[in-house]
Formats: structure tokens, sequence, C-alpha cells
């Protein structure tokens, strides 16, 4: 493996925080809290860029964004979903998923790695 293969920045993108079901459900229907409202193409813009001049430590490093939506923000582990809200709280098992999906596509070989968590 060459150096640059040790060096990886991991961005969890959407979800957030409901502070109440009322919340919650307001969210569910939007990019932030619904896999099918969110956009197709992502942007890879700013610190996320692969130009020196925008990131000048990390430009040269692996960049992984993953998309998440679920009102626990990774807290989560709610066995069954109530039915009449369609609400999941699953975060908790999310992030255990990403981080396991994550090392089996080179993170454990990582010598320098930043896992992020963007709010949007």
């Amino acid at each position: 493996m060459g150096d640059w293969e040790y060096r990886r920045v991991s961005f969890l993108t959407g979800g957030g925080w409901c502070n109440s079901i009322t919340t919650c459900l307001a969210r569910r229907d939007t990019r932030l809290d619904s896999s099918k409202h969110m956009t197709m193409e992502l942007v890879f813009s700013g610190i996320l860029s692969n130009i020196q001049n925008f990131k000048p430590y990390f430009y040269d490093r692996n960049i992984i964004k993953v998309r998440y939506c679920d009102g626990s923000s990774f807290t989560g582990d709610v066995e069954t979903v109530n039915p009449a809200m369609n609400l999941h709280f699953r975060g908790g098992r999310i992030f255990i998923t990403i981080v396991e999906n994550l090392l089996t596509k080179g993170m454990e070989h990582a010598r320098n790695a930043i896992l992020v968590r963007l709010v949007d």
C-alpha cells in the first residue's frame, strides 16, 4: 500500500437531533431524515475538496462521505418501529454498521483517520 492509502477522512452527513415526536415527524419526509429525499449527486467542495489551496493539510487524503438519515443522531437502538408514526430511531445501529463497513474497505489499515459528523 502507498502512504496515501493510510490517510483517510470520513464525513457522516445528514440526520440530526429531534427534540420531540412532532419535530421528528416534521423532518421525516425531508432530505435530512429520509433516504427517499436525498439528492443523488454529492458535492465534494471546501474541506472535502482535493484541491490543495482549499485544504492544505487534508487535500491528499482518501475522502469518504457517508450519508445518513435518522432523528436520533447515532444514538437510537429501537428494536421495533411504531407503525402509526413510522419513526425508526436506529442511529446507534447505523453507526456501528458504518464503522464495520469502513473497516472492511481499508480503514483498518489507516494510520491517520478522522471521522467527522457534519450536521446539515
